[in-house]
């Protein structure tokens, strides 16, 4: 049981670190899409997101994901692409207007 916990354990500190690489780069990203393409904050949003969850994936195939899966590159990713989406939807609309959260006497 003890082993089982660590094999889990270990795929979830795997998974989380798999996330690094794409959050360091989502930032100046989305600058760059708000400041220099003049993208409205929850496109460049919703663009950095996209970007993110699609790097996310091939790291987490990569190191995480067992390597028994007959399903296509297709199917995986759709499928990843699906429960991440399915997670973030409810945080959309809580926040609402895509993410933008107004701070203090913001208009």
């Amino acid at each position: 049981m003890a082993s089982l916990v660590n094999h889990r354990a270990f795929k979830v500190g795997k998974f989380l670190a798999a996330g690094v690489p794409a959050g360091l780069i989502a930032l100046p990203i989305n600058y760059m899409l708000v400041e220099s393409a003049h993208l409205n904050k929850p496109a460049a949003y919703a663009i950095v997101l996209l970007f993110q969850v699609a790097v996310n994936f091939f790291i987490c195939r990569h190191f995480v994901f067992e390597k028994t899966s007959s399903a296509s590159l297709r199917t995986q990713f759709v499928q990843f692409m699906s429960g991440i989406l399915a997670f973030l939807l409810p945080v959309v609309i809580i926040a609402g207007d895509f993410g933008e959260i107004k701070c203090g006497d913001e208009e």
